[in-house]
């Protein structure tokens, strides 16, 4: 269960990730800004409600939004880039890490989650 307060939080940050998604330089201190919290107070707000830390949330929600992209006729690379990756080495690494497969082999597979 997730009260109002916690819901208003996430939609604020979710908003703002979407907002900053290509942004390759976007760091705690501008999303505690952002949601006029401390470092301190996002980390344990974020890791109460998602279970991962800032640094995870931000890159599960880039990862998640990469998905998204892939296929709609960019490639690869033009995904990494619009998804704050700074390189496409680190977007694969990434992306395997957390789907278990490569985003090229992802893309062959057909899934779509």
């Amino acid at each position: 269960f997730i009260d109002a307060r916690d819901r208003r939080f996430m939609d604020s940050l979710t908003s703002y990730l979407e907002r900053e998604l290509s942004n390759q330089n976007l760091d705690m201190d501008m999303i505690a800004e952002e949601l006029c919290v401390s470092r301190s107070v996002l980390y344990r707000r974020i890791k109460s409600l998602t279970g991962l830390s800032p640094n995870d949330c931000v890159r599960d929600y880039r990862l998640k939004r990469a998905v998204e992209l892939m296929g709609a006729g960019e490639t690869l690379a033009e995904v990494a880039e619009r998804c704050g990756f700074s390189s496409y080495s680190y977007f694969s690494k990434s992306f395997k890490q957390h789907f278990g497969m490569s985003p090229k082999e992802y893309l062959k597979s057909g899934k779509r989650d």
